[in-house]
C-alpha cells in the first residue's frame, strides 16, 4: 500500500468520524476543510494521533477561521482543553489565518526554532474561501482559477494561508503571551514588507535618478554610474528589500513616510552604546566621505524570511548643487541567487576584487 493510499485512508477515517459527530448539521464544507487541511500533512503526523484528536484540531481551526478582518491576520497561541477545544493539552497550539503571501511559513518556523521551540506538528494548507464585508465566511462557488482577492457574488474570494502548529507545551501564561506578541510582530512585518514592496522598488529608481542628475564636477561620475548599476542589479532578484527610510544628513530626524518594516519611525536597525539608534558612528563617518553608497550589516536580525542579521545599503542623496542632503536607507536580505554569482560579475564587488588582485602583486591566473 502506497503512502498516498495510507494517508487517504487516514483522512477518510477523520471525515467519517466528523460526519458521524456532525450528523445533525451540514458537514459538507467542514469535510472539505478537513481534506484540505491534512492533504499535505506527513503520514506519520496523521498515523500517530488518535482520530478524535485530529478531528478536534481541525474543528477548532475551522471555527477559528470562520471570521477574519480581511485587512489583517488572525492568530492565537493556547493550550487546548477537552472542555473548551475538544482535546486535552499535550502541546501548545499556534493557529494563524492570513492572506496567502510570501515569507509566511519560513518566517514563522524560523522564529520558533530560533527561540528554541520544538515543532511536533505543522500543517499549512492554502485554501480559498468567500468572505462578506464583515469578514465572515459564507458558502459559495469557489473559482480554482482565482488567486489573491477577487470580487464574486456574495462577497470577496480570498486565497488564505492557514497554519496549525504544535510546539512543546508552555505552562507559563506570560511565556505564551510573549510568543503570541512576537508572532504578531513577525506577521505585521511580513505584511508591511509585502504591501510596500513595489513602492520600495520605485524608491530605488528615484535614487538612480538622483545620482544620475548630480553635478559631475562635484560627485565622481564613475561612482554614480557604479551605484546606478548596483541598484539595477539589486532589483534583478538579488535583494529582498524589507524596509526603506530617508534620514536627513546632519541630524537624526526622519523625512516623510517609511516603507516596509521601517514604516514605524521608531523601528531602528542600528545599535549605539545605549541601545537601538537611528544612526551610528559608522554611518556618520560614511556621510563625511566621498563615497556615494556603502554596504554593511544591520545590528538586528530579520524577523522575515531568514532569522539572520539584515543587510544594510545606504545611498547619499544630493541637491542640485551636489551637496549631500540625506541618506537613503534600504534594509533587507541578499537573495540566494546573489550569493551564487561570481564576484567579478557583481557591480561594486567586481571593483573590490580587481583591487585586491592588483594589490596582491600576482596575476589573476597565477
Amino acid at each position: 500500500m502506497t503512502i498516498q493510499t495510507q494517508k487517504k485512508l487516514r483522512i477518510d477515517a477523520i471525515t467519517d468520524f466528523a460526519t458521524e459527530r456532525l450528523k445533525t448539521e451540514n458537514p459538507k464544507e467542514f469535510i472539505q476543510f478537513v481534506e484540505g487541511m491534512y492533504q499535505y500533512a506527513a503520514l506519520e503526523e496523521l498515523s500517530n494521533r488518535p482520530i478524535d484528536e485530529l478531528y478536534a484540531a481541525a474543528f477548532s481551526l475551522w471555527k477559528f477561521c470562520a471570521q477574519r478582518d480581511t485587512n489583517s491576520w488572525k492568530i492565537r497561541v493556547f493550550n487546548p482543553t477537552l472542555e473548551e477545544h475538544g482535546w486535552p493539552a499535550t502541546h501548545t497550539i499556534i493557529q494563524i489565518v492570513n492572506d496567502d503571501m510570501p515569507f509566511l511559513l519560513d518566517s514563522i518556523t524560523s522564529n520558533l526554532l530560533e527561540d528554541g521551540n520544538e515543532l511536533h506538528m505543522l500543517v499549512h494548507p492554502i485554501m480559498a474561501c468567500i468572505r462578506n464585508k464583515d469578514g465572515k465566511k459564507i458558502p459559495g462557488k469557489i473559482s480554482a482559477k482565482t488567486s489573491g482577492k477577487a470580487q464574486v457574488k456574495g462577497g470577496t474570494q480570498i486565497t488564505e494561508s492557514i497554519m496549525h502548529i504544535e510546539i512543546t507545551a508552555m505552562t507559563d501564561p506570560k511565556q505564551i503571551a510573549a510568543l503570541e506578541d512576537k508572532l504578531n510582530k513577525v506577521l505585521g512585518f511580513i505584511r508591511a514588507a509585502i504591501d510596500d514592496w513595489k513602492p520600495m522598488l520605485s524608491k530605488m529608481d528615484d535614487v538612480s535618478k538622483n545620482l544620475a542628475a548630480t553635478p559631475k564636477s562635484i560627485v565622481d561620475p564613475k561612482q554614480t554610474r557604479e551605484a546606478i548599476k548596483f541598484l539595477k542589479w539589486l532589483k534583478d532578484d538579488n535583494f529582498t528589500v524589507l524596509g526603506y527610510r530617508e534620514y536627513f544628513y546632519g541630524n537624526k530626524k526622519t523625512k516623510g513616510e517609511g516603507y516596509g518594516i521601517l514604516r514605524d519611525p521608531n523601528v531602528f536597525v542600528l545599535k549605539g552604546p545605549k541601545g537601538l539608534v537611528p544612526s551610528s558612528p559608522e554611518i556618520e563617518y560614511f556621510m563625511e566621505q566621498p563615497q556615494v553608497f556603502h554596504i554593511t550589516k544591520a545590528n538586528i536580525k530579520s524577523l522575515v524570511h531568514r532569522v539572520v542579521h539584515m543587510d544594510y545599503i545606504g545611498f547619499k542623496k544630493y541637491d542640485k548643487k551636489g551637496a549631500v542632503v540625506s541618506e537613503i536607507r534600504f534594509i533587507g536580505l541578499f537573495t540566494a541567487q546573489s550569493y551564487n554569482q561570481r564576484a567579478e560579475t557583481v557591480p561594486y564587488l567586481d571593483r573590490k576584487v580587481r583591487h585586491v588582485v592588483e594589490a596582491s602583486g600576482f596575476t589573476a591566473d597565477s
